[in-house]
């Protein structure tokens, strides 16, 4: 649907996204590279912020953002009903990404195991708030040549119920 390009600053907001299956909402494909320093927070980042994201597609993977090509992102307030977010790894790979105080509706991610998948980079994670719409499972949060996150809530990359 969206495609940015280059590392900010940028801003989508205050907007309510509806995609069907294998749908990638949002592709930040960034720019630059890895020698540059990273400033978390900083106006050199695509900031997605205050939208709502649903998957209408029904037991399918549907993606709010994927992050590529060393992008960088922020990815705050935001609601999703059966939608994860993605960060790409390898040499195609995101190289940070802040995700906050999100609202996860896990009813409906399809096949989806994870709902961040944070494959490369690296970034924070905090103030998750999920709810299950369906039997509950045993959601993981995928850290794979992550070298840096800082999580609330998470314990070993689990959630931590209670």
């Amino acid at each position: 649907m969206i495609c940015t390009s280059g590392n900010g600053p940028g801003l989508i907001d205050h907007n309510a996204f509806t995609a069907g299956c294998a749908s990638e909402i949002i592709h930040n494909l960034g720019g630059g590279g890895w020698s540059d320093d990273v400033v978390p927070g900083s106006l050199n980042m695509l900031f997605i912020e205050d939208n709502t994201f649903t998957n209408a597609g029904g037991g399918c993977v549907v993606q709010a953002e994927e992050g590529y090509t060393n992008s960088r992102g922020v990815f705050r307030h935001n609601t999703l009903f059966g939608v994860a977010n993605d960060v790409h790894g390898g040499t195609n790979g995101g190289r940070w990404w802040e995700f906050y105080e999100n609202i996860y509706n896990l009813g409906n991610l399809g096949s989806l195991p994870n709902f961040i998948q944070f494959r490369g980079g690296s970034g924070l994670i905090t103030i998750i708030t999920m709810s299950l719409l369906v039997q509950p499972r045993s959601w993981d949060l995928i850290v794979l040549a992550a070298t840096y996150v800082a999580a609330r809530g998470w314990c070993n990359t689990r959630w931590v119920r209670g």
